[in-house]
């Protein structure tokens, strides 16, 4: 088919339909590279649209014996995750009810945990066998010295609103300006930890806006899109709970720096993932460890911790609301929360740091201790007693993402047979616009590249799959450049972009400069709207880094324009 043209006076050129749908094709003859049974099974069961036994598919390390080359592996977990993630199959599934279901398991093991912790808190005795007494022993103590006094100036300084919406704002209105320009909601008992920690400063404008706010006693169970088979369970907060919880988190990152976890980066997991076949470490990951926090066993891991407890249990919502229920929380805090997600990460790593003691791994570097979130690395000496002791707490390991021997690694979004980077790529929605088809290509590009194989088998036939779908995007619309770019280009070689150099800019870009490049990409342009609201004016700018006058944006309003955009350096895509 000839590719059309499409006119510059196109309003969003990212939203141009491909010519054709390069799903079929990219499913054949990614199941045809592969030549196994695993791949046969893969394409027969997408070509007679059995998406629900396709989504169930798995394909396990274990299954390969190490005198296969890696490739076999590679190729086959590529073709079975390709549409693990896809959210457009119809299975006849309830994705929310599936959801909720799970959410609902989750707060009746926390009951139980919370009973369990009681019982001890009486006398009642415990059930907790000696070796995970003395684990959660030395995580007290691990945690206690790890968080230091609470530092209200850094919260104070520290408070945001997050992107998402909350019990007063739509997602489709989640700028800063609409989140001040009502007064929010906000639960009772956070009103006295408001005064304290923003009436020293008597110009703090945001002190004055939780006394006028709407009280509420719970929070709005919620769900969103997660994978083809379920959804994700989330809580919606108040306003004002979020904004100080925040605060909370940041601070709680803070002082992990010290232990070298970086919230803001997950290449440490990543990298002791990569080395973990060779260092003999286990990768961890839990289900659903978000909602797996029970109330109790936070309280007990904060013993002589009063002043951050307090700080815990005053901004969390009790309560949470669905479909008119009223649900109290067994569970500190789940997502949506601000502090969730350091949280777990400080107290999984204090109780595996803790079990590496109890298990005689204390004469290892403890740099072998990685976590970021409920990804949990640790040498796979100190992996049962983890294990068992985050069973004791409540916590249930999920086994299909868990490692502890093997030729199989992975964490934080990177997987390694025997070190060797096999990570598959996903196709979460069908492929239909412009801006679509720059994300395939740069996905097969990634995996022609990296995923491909030692000796570079199958590299050139995904760069030509690469390049079928590279023929579906108009050729007006054809950007190429390199990944420094993002996705508002298709990943290429030099020769092909051909590039400006930075001393001959375009025109109208002004001064040169002697290094760098300048191409023309698709580029994300935020829509501005004007409001009328004055506080929702004037204090989303005082809040605000840049003040862009009388306008907001909201971030999932936006249109892709091209335009000339200048890159430093050019990372070749070259097949090795």
């Amino acid at each position: 088919m000839k590719p059309q043209r499409v006119a510059s006076t196109v309003t969003d050129p990212g939203r141009v339909r491909l010519t054709a749908d390069p799903l079929p094709e990219l499913v054949q003859k990614m199941c045809e590279l592969a030549a196994s049974p695993r791949s046969l099974a893969v394409w027969l069961l997408f070509k007679h649209a059995e998406f629900g036994q396709l989504v169930n598919l798995s394909c396990k390390a274990t299954d390969y014996e190490p005198r296969y080359h890696r490739n076999s592996f590679a190729m086959d977990y590529a073709c079975v995750n390709l549409l693990s993630k896809f959210q457009d199959f119809e299975l006849g599934v309830d994705r929310t009810a599936v959801a909720f279901q799970k959410w609902e398991a989750s707060e009746v093991r926390c009951s139980q945990v919370n009973q369990i912790f009681r019982n001890r808190w009486v006398g009642q005795g415990s059930p907790f066998p000696h070796s995970v007494e003395e684990v959660l022993h030395l995580a007290r103590q691990k945690l206690r010295s790890v968080l230091g006094p609470v530092d209200y100036d850094y919260i104070r300084s520290h408070c945001k609103f997050g992107p998402g919406a909350d019990l007063d704002t739509r997602r489709d209105n989640t700028a800063a300006y609409h989140k001040f320009a009502n007064n929010g909601a906000c639960t009772p008992g956070i009103l006295p930890l408001y005064d304290d920690i923003f009436s020293n400063e008597e110009s703090d404008y945001r002190g004055e806006y939780p006394h006028a706010a709407r009280l509420v006693d719970a929070s709005r169970l919620s769900f969103v899109p997660k994978n083809a088979k379920t959804d994700r369970a989330i809580c919606v907060e108040p306003r004002w709970n979020s904004y100080l919880q925040s605060g909370v988190g940041r601070l709680l990152e803070k002082r992990m720096k010290k232990l070298g976890i970086n919230l803001e980066d997950q290449t440490a997991n990543q990298k002791a993932a990569q080395r973990a076949f060779v260092d003999g470490l286990a990768t961890i990951d839990l289900s659903s460890a978000s909602d797996s926090m029970s109330t109790n066993f936070v309280i007990d891991m904060f013993d002589g911790e009063e002043e951050w407890l307090d700080l815990l249990l005053k901004t969390r919502c009790v309560y949470t609301s669905y479909k008119g229920r009223k649900i109290r929380l067994e569970k500190i805090s789940s997502m949506g929360n601000g502090y969730t997600f350091p949280l777990e990460t400080l107290l999984f790593y204090c109780v595996s740091h803790a079990a590496m003691s109890v298990s005689g791994q204390a004469h290892k570097a403890y740099s072998d201790l990685r976590v970021y979130g409920d990804d949990i690395i640790l040498p796979k000496e100190s992996a049962p007693l983890l294990i068992e002791a985050l069973g004791h707490f409540g916590f249930s390991t999920n086994v299909d993402k868990t490692f502890v021997t093997g030729n199989f690694y992975e964490s934080c979004g990177k997987d390694y047979f025997q070190g060797i980077d096999v990570r598959p790529f996903f196709v979460t929605k069908k492929v239909v616009t412009v801006s679509d088809g720059f994300i395939l290509c740069n996905q097969l590009a990634a995996f022609a590249r990296s995923c491909a194989g030692d000796s570079g088998f199958a590299s050139r036939e995904v760069w030509n799959l690469r390049e079928s779908v590279v023929r579906r995007i108009p050729k007006s619309l054809r950007l190429f450049g390199p990944p420094e770019a993002g996705d508002g280009v298709i990943h290429s070689t030099f020769d092909v972009t051909r590039p400006r150099i930075s001393r001959d800019p375009p025109r109208r870009k002004g001064n040169s400069t002697w290094e760098g490049f300048w191409l023309k990409a698709m580029v994300v342009v935020p829509v501005r709207k004007y409001g009328f609201n004055f506080y929702g004016h004037l204090y989303s700018k005082l809040s605000a880094d840049l003040d862009t006058g009388q306008s907001f944006t909201t971030r999932n309003d936006v249109r892709r324009k091209v335009d000339w955009v200048y890159v430093p350096t050019y990372t070749d895509v070259l097949l090795v």
